[in-house]
């Protein structure tokens, strides 16, 4: 009855086992937000990226084989380097999560969209400023391509020498149609048959004006359609291939600031100690080298091809790896302004508390705490926190309540009372919170524990 009525159940007789397992919870249930993160941000990304290309028009940001290398690392290769991270002491510092509490908090949203906003900056900015500003990426605009290819274009499809000049005239100097407005100059040879008429402009529809007004079946409008829809498929094909560079560029980049968002995305708070305990986690870290060396082989050998792909020259690996390292003094700026913005009382009380999170929450409120005897306290009676600190830093050694020392200690965090081991010896358990400048260290709950002989 006693154990089914337990909250936990103590298989080795050690009461320290209680801190154990809640820390381990905890860390599962940080990893899990930490890799929620990551993934939001990078869904973000690629949806926007996605539907504004589709929007717009053009060639896609990325194509499916970029998607599901992105979707790769987003899924798979995310998943095992931030859900096997090691718990850390500072954990037993926050108070219980609720059944009812959010997943995701309003500071965890904060960091999804403004990391999402950072990403989008730069896909843009490869997409569409870079090839209007570096001259290396420039492409031709659909008329500069029709005015260049068109009668090679349209001979090579078996059209006659008098039918190409013709429907090349209408593509080229007609306007039609690129919707520009120049079927009325000289240059387009319907305004001398329409002036010819006694017209004095040509008609904006491009039937009406290709037919000189007559109803019914007209051979050359037909050879114009046949003709513009075979120089929009290849206007298609060479704008695929002038975008290639920036392109790439855009997909190199994009990569590496998911990369280096993934070391971000190891703090949900406002924290900014990105690379903390980095070196303990070598799954992490062998995964996000895994991720660049399969990059470097996709950009720099002939499997680009197959993700349609340029190699990088080392001005564009630097600008690539600049791009990705410029997600740390971001995220620090969004921290920091937020904290700035907190002490300056820019904001309300439910915002601080929800932008603080629950620790920071609990700021201010009185802790309840039940003190031992001096002769049983170490380090002369000072309070013990979970993590097996005093306020001083010194570390301590449980005892039982004779003042002994001994290994049968339950922290703090449990609420309070006495317990006993299975050899009958009392153990006291301490209520007290370490004072901290994050606020003070609530109570894990009360927990019933049942030991197992």
């Amino acid at each position: 009855v006693a154990k089914e009525a337990a909250d936990i159940v103590i298989l080795d007789d050690n009461f320290s086992s209680i801190v154990k397992s809640v820390l381990w919870g905890r860390c599962v249930y940080m990893n899990i937000r930490k890799f929620l993160v990551f993934q939001l941000s990078v869904n973000a990304v690629a949806l926007v990226s996605a539907f504004v290309g589709a929007i717009a028009g053009g060639v896609p940001p990325l194509n499916v084989l970029q998607l599901l290398w992105v979707n790769m690392i987003m899924d798979t290769l995310a998943a095992l380097a931030l859900a096997t991270e090691n718990p850390y002491p500072e954990l037993l510092d926050d108070p219980p999560h609720g059944r009812h509490e959010p997943l995701i908090t309003p500071t965890m949203w904060l960091h999804i969209i403004t990391s999402s906003m950072y990403k989008l900056f730069w896909l843009f900015c490869c997409l569409y400023a870079l090839p209007r500003v570096v001259s290396r990426y420039t492409v031709l605009t659909k008329h500069e391509y029709l005015l260049r290819d068109c009668v090679a274009e349209v001979a090579g499809e078996g059209f006659n020498a008098t039918t190409t000049a013709s429907v090349c005239n209408y593509m080229q100097r007609c306007g039609f149609p690129t919707g520009a407005d120049t079927r009325n100059s000289p240059l387009c040879e319907l305004h001398a048959q329409w002036t010819a008429m006694g017209a004095f402009t040509v008609p904006g529809n491009a039937r009406e004006a290709i037919c000189l007004g007559q109803p019914g079946n007209c051979p050359m409008y037909n050879e114009w359609r046949r003709a513009d829809k075979h120089m929009e498929d290849e206007w298609e094909r060479e704008l695929k291939d002038e975008m290639k560079p920036a392109l790439s560029v855009l997909f190199n980049s994009f990569i590496m600031a998911q990369i280096f968002n993934a070391f971000v995305s190891r703090r949900i708070g406002l924290e900014c100690d990105f690379f903390k305990g980095v070196w303990t986690s070598p799954i992490f870290m062998g995964i996000m080298v895994f991720i660049t060396v399969l990059q470097v082989i996709i950009m720099q050998t002939p499997l680009g091809n197959i993700f349609k792909v340029e190699p990088l020259d080392w001005k564009e690996w630097l600008a690539c790896i600049a791009i990705g390292l410029g997600v740390f003094p971001y995220s620090w700026l969004v921290r920091l302004g937020v904290r700035g913005l907190i002490r300056a009382g820019c904001v309300g009380t439910r915002v601080v508390d929800a932008l603080r999170g629950p620790r920071m929450a609990h700021y201010g409120r009185p802790s309840m705490s039940r003190s031992r005897e001096n002769s049983g306290r170490p380090d002369g009676g000072h309070s013990r926190t979970a993590s097996g600190r005093t306020p001083s830093g010194k570390t301590w050694e449980s005892r039982t309540a004779s003042g002994k020392p001994g290994t049968e200690h339950v922290a703090h965090h449990y609420g309070g009372g006495s317990g006993r081991t299975t050899s009958g010896k009392p153990v006291e358990l301490s209520h007290t919170h370490q004072p901290s400048p994050l606020g003070p260290k609530p109570n894990l709950g009360k927990v019933s524990v049942t030991i197992k002989k």
